[in-house]
């Protein structure tokens, strides 16, 4: 076994200082990689984050830009035709947007009764009691 009393003081000083000096480099490379890991983690989450966003505004697009078209040519549909001959879920059967997804859509008269609906029994209702925003065009 190695007595310590036998060496002498300055190399007993300078093993010290290595063994500090070793745990200090080595904690302190364990601080800097963490350091740099939560900097490339910040940074991919960044990316992801613009990409998911640009994705979402994307599709928001898309689908408002459907659902416009979509209105408008039922609104047409509805105008060149007699209300008592427009049937609401066989216009839509006949629709490639309306196909896939889930959609709850009413056309009202101008005096706010239900005249065509993809639910069935709401034709009728008089929604001119509630406050709603609907555009209201006349026949011509």
């Amino acid at each position: 076994m190695l007595d310590l009393a036998l060496l002498p003081r300055g190399m007993l000083t300078s093993i010290m200082l290595l063994g500090l000096l070793s745990l200090v480099l080595i904690w302190g490379n364990t601080i800097y990689d963490c350091y740099l890991d939560r900097q490339r983690a910040e940074a991919h989450a960044r990316t992801a984050t613009l990409s998911l966003a640009i994705a979402l505004r994307e599709h928001a697009q898309m689908v408002l830009a459907n659902a416009d078209h979509f209105l408008r040519q039922l609104s047409e549909a509805y105008l060149q035709s007699a209300p008592a001959t427009f049937t609401m879920p066989s216009w839509i059967a006949k629709s490639n947007f309306v196909k896939n997804i889930a959609i709850q859509i009413g056309v009202l008269d101008a005096d706010g009764k239900s005249v065509g609906s993809t639910l069935p029994g709401a034709i009728g209702t008089d929604f001119s009691d509630r406050r709603r925003n609907f555009m209201s065009e006349s026949r011509s």
